[in-house]
């Protein structure tokens, strides 16, 4: 995992898990680690594996100490990469439209 391209508060997160300072990461939802579900998938693992840290979401979509994190995480992250996505196409649609419009297309 590149931790160059990560905020700063997720940055200081990881170095925290190293020290043992909590036991487990509560946030609103997974994909606040990251859109990139590759990105998220490694953050959550390293947590829950190598730290034995457990990430536990208050809208109840993911708690690695359920038996079927795993799953649920690749799920999660794929819907969160997807609504990126999707908002990213529509983006460039609205500016190549916007754009045409004002050059009289």
């Amino acid at each position: 995992m590149n931790k160059h391209n990560l905020a700063p508060e997720l940055k200081n997160l990881l170095n925290d898990t190293q020290t043992h300072k909590f036991d487990a990461i509560i946030v609103k939802s997974p994909d606040r680690f990251s859109r990139d579900t590759r990105i998220c998938i490694d953050i959550i693992y390293n947590y829950k594996i190598r730290a034995n840290i457990d990430v536990i979401s208050t809208n109840g979509s993911l708690d690695t100490r359920q038996q079927d994190w795993k799953l649920t995480l690749s799920v999660l992250g794929a819907c969160a990469e997807h609504k990126h996505e999707m908002l990213s196409q529509r983006a460039k649609q609205s500016w190549a439209y916007r754009k045409a419009k004002a050059q009289g297309a």
